[in-house]
């Protein structure tokens, strides 16, 4: 099974993308479809799944979201279908938040059930998700600009994930280029 996968993303679909790494293309869901350019390098965490004859893959750009994945997993009715809908829909911080708050309230206000909203909720209540970004070398000051610009934490890391600038100025009109 596909655990990592480093490639270039050569095409984009509904919510997943194609990476070709190594000769081989792997088609990959992801939570959010436009954190990938066309043609840029990608690395990933995947899970993968066996449903009848199909192999099936997620993708995740941090750890965190991939422990974040199995973890919503763990609750009872939750697929991995359901659970990177959730992803897609809900921020991670703000997801840990919520639950965290036992807020199943506002859970389902992004279209979640009722019933799987309570569950994760109460089943998940220790959660403990790392929400630091691993290895960014992008300026807080950059992140900080960006993020009071509107842009999400996990926007801005994946587009500038792989930069490498001197300045916090470079960074930001970079993101601002390719956005």
């Amino acid at each position: 099974m596909i655990n990592y996968i480093k490639g270039n993303v050569k095409l984009k679909f509904n919510d997943s993308i194609l990476v070709v790494g190594g000769n081989l293309g792997f088609k990959i869901n992801v939570a959010n479809i436009d954190k990938f350019l066309l043609d840029s390098e990608t690395e990933l965490f995947v899970k993968g799944y066996v449903r009848d004859d199909v192999y099936v893959y997620y993708g995740f750009n941090a750890t965190n979201e991939y422990e974040l994945f199995e973890s919503l997993l763990k609750v009872d009715g939750v697929g991995p279908k359901t659970a990177m809908s959730i992803l897609a829909k809900i921020p991670m911080n703000e997801l840990v938040g919520l639950i965290s708050k036992a807020d199943f309230a506002k859970i389902k206000t992004y279209g979640i059930s009722d019933k799987i909203a309570k569950k994760i909720v109460v089943e998940l209540a220790n959660l403990d998700v790392d929400l630091s970004v691993e290895g960014s070398s992008i300026p807080d000051e950059s992140i900080e600009a960006l993020k009071n610009l509107g842009f999400s934490r996990e926007q801005i890391v994946a587009k500038l994930a792989n930069s490498s600038f001197s300045t916090p100025e470079e960074y930001i009109k970079f993101f601002l280029k390719k956005k």
